[in-house]
């Protein structure tokens, strides 16, 4: 209970002694426990096997698509180079300044598309990041029908707001094994 300060009027008016009651903050009288646990990122994103075979993919295509980025660029570097060089030389003709300009511009088409091209993998791979968001919070919802769970927090070393995680809420294991089971169902 918090204590409420009184004062007493002891006027004429007013013989019998009246508290007088202080404005005062809402203060709660008692907190119910709460049933908290946690999902370790870190774990959920390294063995997560829907996230890791999507990720296997996308790796391997990004991979591939800067590298033939990085050696389109390095091309065009040096033909842009050489025709510069050419050009204050004046020792090539109009005619093949003018096929290189075209080559130059071309080959900057290229790597126009090929940025769209990484551009559009980033969109994929944000989408299938939401997927994976989307199943997990299904998941737990499933998961917490039958644990009561108040809150189930994401957990991050290093990152966010959760400084301290004691191992024994850590129900990782739990929700990975049940995230597993439901997409090697889904994968046949």
């Amino acid at each position: 209970p918090v204590p409420v300060p009184a004062t007493t009027d002891t006027s004429a008016a007013n013989q019998q002694a009246q508290p007088v009651i202080d404005t005062m903050p809402f203060v709660p009288q008692a907190t119910k426990p709460s049933k908290i646990v946690y999902v370790n990122m870190e774990e959920l994103n390294d063995k997560y096997e829907y996230l890791n075979d999507k990720a296997k993919g996308y790796k391997a295509r990004q991979a591939r698509m800067e590298t033939e980025y990085q050696t389109m660029m390095a091309k065009f570097q040096n033909d842009y180079q050489e025709y510069q060089t050419s050009a204050q030389a004046g020792i090539a003709t109009k005619a093949v300044m003018q096929a290189k300009e075209e080559e130059l511009m071309k080959l900057r088409e290229k790597i126009g598309q090929a940025e769209m091209d990484m551009k559009k993998l980033g969109m994929e791979v944000q989408q299938v990041s939401d997927e994976v968001y989307k199943s997990l919070i299904d998941y737990i919802k499933e998961y917490n029908i039958n644990h009561g769970y108040n809150y189930v927090l994401a957990y991050t070393a290093g990152a966010g707001n959760l400084l301290y995680a004691k191992d024994s809420l850590d129900v990782t294991k739990e929700v990975l094994a049940g995230l597993n089971d439901k997409y090697r169902k889904r994968k046949k």
